[in-house]
């Protein structure tokens, strides 16, 4: 049976352009200990923008401001299922609480991502959007 799994990811952007990168907790199903942007999966009846909204919230506390499509990316990690991910850019409002999922965060410029183990391939689409700017 075939299954698509949509997925929202956010870069968020402080005033020195650092990406903010949340360390998932040991425990975690997926790439435990590794670092990946805000987001998670497009919930029934929700919108896309709705899903980067609702996730980064639960994730960080953090409202979204000057939100940005940027990209997207379709990977199947099985014959069955397929992943379908949206990326986005905005900048923070707020403050930064995590919730159970992370263990930890930093804020990383180009440069800093090879310092890391960065998991869903998030490491490629940061690249990606600096290569653009």
């Amino acid at each position: 049976m075939y299954k698509l799994i949509e997925v929202v990811r956010t870069m968020i952007l402080d005033s020195r352009n650092r990406v903010l990168f949340l360390q998932r907790v040991l425990n975690a199903k997926s790439s435990p200990g590794f670092f990946c942007l805000p987001g998670g999966k497009i919930e029934k009846n929700q919108t896309i923008e709705q899903a980067v909204r609702a996730e980064v919230f639960q994730e960080t506390n953090l409202n979204l401001l000057d939100l940005k499509p940027f990209s997207y990316e379709h990977g199947q990690n099985t014959y069955e299922t397929n992943y379908f991910h949206y990326y986005f850019t905005a900048r923070p409002s707020g403050v930064l609480k995590l919730n159970h999922d992370s263990s930890g965060f930093g804020g990383f410029n180009l440069e800093e991502l090879t310092d890391y183990d960065i998991a869903f391939g998030n490491r490629e689409m940061v690249q990606k959007y600096f290569q653009e700017l």
